[in-house]
């Protein structure tokens, strides 16, 4: 198998500070008997000037020492699993013990390559993609107050789409020792396109933009191309991607 990745975050039109972090994490030792291909992290930081930016970084250093820690026969959902906990965790602790960043959090969306699988995990609105052919499909669901809405019918994903309150988020990293965690596992063809990015991304770029991208470009270009089209779009807010293409 081969995997190509590029990735790339930028601080958006509006913003003085990126609050968006990204890792790509090599597998280590024995671990790498199983997992050849790196995890690969992306987090959208919440919590004022300085927070943000210091929640998404530990998020994304603390899950990718998680992964490069566990065993060679751990299931890849445990993995992904004992990531996003252990990076919930170091969050948690930073901010209770620092009064300056009470409050802050962060989303995360991580995935874990193993085999024709792909296994995605998210807290929050970052969101994983799996692009196939002609097709473009999020794997994630957001957990955000808007999209709660969509899914209880209350409201269309076009209503959704210019709603006031679109980026209040429901579940995100930092807020309590307890968390839920989502994790998908999708076939993992060649050909195929995994894209997790955070909002800053899907919330200028349509789907479709997406897909046309990646199916033109190779994946550093695709990520600078889709990041160009967020700034093309005033680009309100960070923006943090990662586009990976299986090739064999």
């Amino acid at each position: 198998m081969q995997v190509e990745i590029g990735f790339g975050t930028h601080q958006g039109r509006r913003r003085t500070t990126n609050q968006d972090t990204v890792g790509i994490f090599e597998a280590r030792g024995l671990f790498r008997q199983r997992y050849e291909w790196p995890f690969m992290v992306v987090a959208d930081g919440m919590g004022g000037h300085r927070g943000g930016a210091v929640a998404s970084h530990i998020a994304v250093q603390a899950a990718g020492k998680t992964y490069q820690r566990a065993t060679k026969s751990t299931a890849a959902d445990e993995v992904l699993l004992a990531a996003v906990m252990a990076a919930n965790q170091a969050v948690v602790d930073k901010a209770t013990n620092t009064p300056a960043l009470d409050g802050m959090g962060t989303t995360i969306v991580a995935a874990l390559i193993d085999g024709d699988t792909v296994h995605i995990a998210n807290v929050g609105d970052s969101r994983g993609y799996v692009i196939r052919g002609e097709e473009i499909e999020q794997i994630t669901d957001d957990h955000s107050l808007i999209a709660d809405q969509v899914r209880a019918g209350v409201i269309s994903k076009e209503q959704a789409a210019v709603a006031i309150g679109r980026n209040v988020i429901t579940r995100a990293l930092g807020r309590h020792e307890a968390l839920e965690v989502d994790i998908f596992s999708v076939d993992w063809q060649i050909g195929d396109v995994l894209v997790l990015c955070t909002d800053g991304l899907w919330g200028q770029v349509a789907d479709l933009q997406i897909l046309t991208v990646v199916q033109e470009l190779d994946v550093q270009a695709a990520v600078e191309q889709l990041t160009q089209l967020a700034l093309r779009s005033q680009a309100p807010d960070n923006v943090g991607v990662i586009v990976a293409r299986r090739s064999e």
